[in-house]
């Protein structure tokens, strides 16, 4: 039977407001309470078998992405970067500024040198960079993150188990946050492109 509750989307700091995004764009009338990276879709939009992984440090060091890249990336040549530093300047509400772009533009010289054409974005932070990344690498590169993907995967869940709002109308978000509201409340809005409610949670 239909059913009218929240889905719930948990993520361990703002950049699951990547992937909340592509879910409320797919999933206009759920309403959401709170939240690996894109290996296997760039192996199948490379064209020269030449694939970056843009990563956190904890990323690259970490089994999951080890388990995708022994499971997809057979007879393809994976380029991993750590990238320090991206993850601050967004949560700073610095995502789009020169100064982000040029650490950018410094960080990807080694992609651009190997010359990939596809680039997996491993973490959900760096969506909100893809506008500079996308300009850096140029428009040739297939610049790829989870938050579709992630998206048509609630829908095709909710869907089998008949969980999908029945009602049609827009939904409205609710965020939690351990942190300061105030201070993590200026970033919020601007990633998420407006102000919404926020609300403190221990």
């Amino acid at each position: 039977m239909p059913h009218p509750g929240p889905t719930g989307l948990f993520d361990s700091g703002m950049g699951g407001l990547s992937v909340m995004r592509e879910v409320r764009s797919l999933l206009p009338s759920e309403a959401i309470a709170g939240m690996g990276p894109a290996v296997k879709a760039a192996v199948a939009a490379t064209r020269n078998g030449r694939v970056g992984v843009l990563t956190t440090t904890v990323t690259r060091h970490g089994e999951c992405l080890a388990s995708l890249l022994r499971r997809y990336t057979q007879g393809v040549e994976v380029f991993s970067l750590p990238s320090a530093g991206l993850v601050e300047r967004v949560e700073a509400g610095h995502a789009d500024t020169a100064e982000t772009e040029a650490w950018l533009r410094h960080l990807l010289v080694p992609l651009v040198e190997a010359r990939v054409d596809a680039l997996v974005l491993g973490s959900t932070y760096y969506p909100f960079l893809r506008p500079a990344i996308q300009r850096i690498v140029g428009p040739e590169v297939a610049v790829i993150d989870t938050g579709q993907a992630v998206a048509r995967q609630t829908r095709r869940i909710l869907e089998e188990k008949d969980l999908l709002n029945p009602n049609g109308r827009p939904a409205r978000e609710t965020f939690y946050t351990s942190g300061e509201p105030a201070a993590v409340g200026a970033v919020l809005a601007q990633l998420w492109g407006r102000a919404v409610p926020l609300h403190s949670h221990d």
